[in-house]
């Protein structure tokens, strides 16, 4: 079973603190004591978290009370463009450039195309916004 917070407190935390988790009231209104709700205590509902992928984040929306039940939803959005650099720059170290390297050292046709297909894969794990 969730928290219960008060409806004052939902909201306080909600703008005062950013990326705030809000306590999942799990059964919704089922098992709500009917004193909670008489002292101003709501259930807190998130929706089911959508998947995201590497160049998106997770975005929590505003809470909405509705029927005396205050209900959080997410929606995704794509990584800015300085985010997406940086998550590049650290693959191309961490994964590419070993890989440049060694075809430095071998110049085989090999080595060129292994380290050309890993920095393709870094651009389409982590693509720019259009």
């Amino acid at each position: 079973m969730g928290q219960i917070l008060p409806k004052e407190v939902v909201f306080q935390k909600f703008f005062s603190e950013n990326n705030t988790a809000l306590p999942i009231f799990e059964n919704g209104v089922v098992g709500f004591e009917e004193a909670y709700a008489s002292a101003g205590y709501i259930p807190v509902q998130y929706e089911e978290k959508p998947e995201v992928a590497p160049y998106q984040k997770l975005v929590e929306n505003e809470p909405v009370i509705a029927d005396g039940v205050c209900y959080v939803s997410f929606r995704v959005e794509h990584k800015s463009d300085e985010e997406i650099f940086r998550l590049r720059q650290r693959a191309y170290q961490s994964e590419s450039d070993p890989l440049y390297m060694e075809w430095l050292y071998d110049q085989t046709d090999e080595k060129y195309a292994e380290w050309k297909s890993r920095v393709q894969q870094i651009k389409a794990r982590y693509p720019k916004k259009n």
